[in-house]
């Protein structure tokens, strides 16, 4: 059936008995994620992405307003469990989700949790090292692992409970350019097998490779757009303290030098298309 989120008029504070909604992590937001979207949401420093996440997983419960599964509220601590097995996250430093000897007991951590059998077990293991690339890791102690590895055991460990929707939040940050760029090309490869993946970056050319993409600011939703929408009209990120895609800025550049290069350009791939057309 999948997992389809809504959240409708939500608010939320760290501190119950604040007043002053000014000064609140989320502020009043209503979006719905649908199974099988690839969604970036994006923000600088402070803007309650990470707030928005652990709602999204469960690990919060909305200070005021609603959150549903499916079109059921999620209002009980039983509520929440269930939605922690079809919400799986990705956390910036994986050191802080890594919780076994070995890679091998550490995918089966979560799993055990669940109370899978050991044979599903034994089965999950070999599809999810296959999966992120860490076949024959198994008996690897993980401190032994590069930063990238360490967070491809992060994933593996979620994929293993086989959980709907993947949230990743800030999950590429402490990672170098290649570590980085594996983890990115990992969330094009789990979306195009029908999972649900929430990547949550203040990094516009990373957010810029999902399908939809959502700006918070001080807590509010500010946009939430198709890329093609967005792409066009991305120097307007600018204003929410956030960088603009290379690929956009050279765009703009070169229409204001008088290229004639289409001002209804949706992704890179279309500019560069567009460029070798002038060549």
């Amino acid at each position: 059936m999948g997992t389809d989120i809504t959240l409708q008029n939500v608010w939320f504070h760290y501190y119950p008995n604040t007043q002053a909604k000014e000064n609140w992590a989320v502020k009043d937001v209503s979006l719905t994620f649908s199974q099988g979207e690839y969604i970036s949401i994006i923000g600088s420093n402070g803007s309650g992405k990470s707030s928005l996440a652990c709602l999204l997983n469960g690990l919060f419960i909305p200070s005021e307003g609603k959150l549903f599964i499916n079109g059921t509220a999620i209002d009980s601590d039983q509520d929440r469990w269930e939605m922690k097995r079809r919400v799986g996250m990705i956390f910036q430093n994986p050191d802080n989700q890594i919780v076994a000897p070995s890679v091998l007991d550490d995918i089966a951590f979560g799993m055990e949790n669940l109370g899978v059998t050991r044979e599903d077990m034994q089965i999950r293991i070999q599809q999810v090292l296959q999966q992120v690339g860490l076949t024959g890791f198994e008996k690897k102690e993980p401190h032994h692992l590069s930063g990238g590895q360490k967070q491809r055991l992060a994933i593996a460990g979620i994929l293993a409970m086989q959980p709907d929707v993947i949230l990743f939040d800030e999950s590429t940050s402490m990672l170098d350019p290649d570590g980085r760029n594996s983890i990115l090309q990992l969330m094009s490869e789990l979306h195009d097998v029908g999972i649900t993946v929430i990547h949550i970056t203040h990094q516009a050319s990373e957010a810029f490779r999902a399908d939809r993409i959502i700006v918070l600011h001080q807590g509010s939703v500010m946009l939430d757009l198709p890329k093609k929408s967005l792409y066009a009209n991305a120097a307007q990120l600018d204003q929410w303290g956030l960088d603009v895609p290379l690929s956009i800025q050279l765009h703009q550049a070169l229409r204001k030098k008088g290229w004639q290069v289409s001002d209804k350009v949706e992704s890179e791939e279309q500019l560069v298309s567009e460029l070798w057309t002038l060549m």
